[in-house]
């Protein structure tokens, strides 16, 4: 027990704490002492930063005090634990999670496998649309979620983007099936930002020449004739 595989890196040490019989010290000692360097650095600053914000002062159950202290640490947290995962491959991951416990576990490895920046990236979405509103929508109001999420696209974008262009977008949508929602998303946010910023300009041309349930005819008509310069 208290043994860490060698180059144990800072999310390591916490699953090598696991390992340690309740209340080991040195055990504990043990896994930090076996990092990396990086890895001990990381760590250091995750535990001052929580020792200073008041998360070890929280009573226990007190779930708002603990959370307002942790989020003061976003960015030691973050240096600790993480991976290679780029923000596109990280809301993907998010999307297929299921509901329930199993989503938040789904959820938590996401999370854990996204890097640095994608996880920086992907707080400054979920804080916009927070501010926009998206948080206290009633459950049936599309409109108002939707209103939230387009205030926010911008974030969004800087976040789910790939290096397709716009014309190669329209390629990989054609590799989809119609019902497969999945596909259809991975290929709209594995454009580059230019590509998704024009798609969204067409389709927008689109939805005021056609309305939000178009038909086909009118959506071929629109991009030939109205919208020609942005398709």
């Amino acid at each position: 027990m208290g043994e860490p595989p060698e180059e144990c890196d800072c999310q390591c040490i916490f699953d090598c704490f696991d390992t340690c019989p309740e209340g080991d010290q040195a055990c504990f000692q043990n896994c930090v002492n076996s990092a990396t360097i990086e890895a001990q650095m990381a760590y250091n600053n995750l535990i001052t930063c929580l020792d200073q914000s008041g998360y070890f002062d929280c009573a226990e159950g007190d779930e708002d005090c603990f959370d307002e202290t942790f989020g003061t640490c976003m960015d030691q947290y973050y240096e600790c634990f993480h991976g290679d995962m780029v923000c596109k491959d990280l809301y993907l991951c998010l999307t297929d999670c299921p509901g329930g416990d199993a989503g938040q576990v789904c959820s938590s490895e996401c999370f854990s496998n996204g890097t640095v920046e994608a996880l920086g990236q992907w707080d400054d979405f979920i804080d916009c649309i927070d501010e926009n509103g998206y948080f206290d929508c009633a459950e049936d109001d599309d409109d108002c979620y939707q209103a939230a999420w387009d205030a926010c696209s911008a974030e969004f974008i800087a976040c789910a983007h790939g290096d397709l262009n716009c014309s190669e977008i329209f390629d990989c949508l054609d590799t989809c099936a119609p019902t497969d929602q999945m596909c259809r998303t991975s290929c709209l946010i594995s454009g580059t930002v230019e590509a998704q910023e024009g798609w969204d300009s067409m389709g927008d041309c689109v939805v005021e020449q056609c309305g939000e349930e178009g038909d086909v005819e009118c959506e071929n008509s629109a991009l030939e004739g109205a919208c020609s310069g942005v398709y």
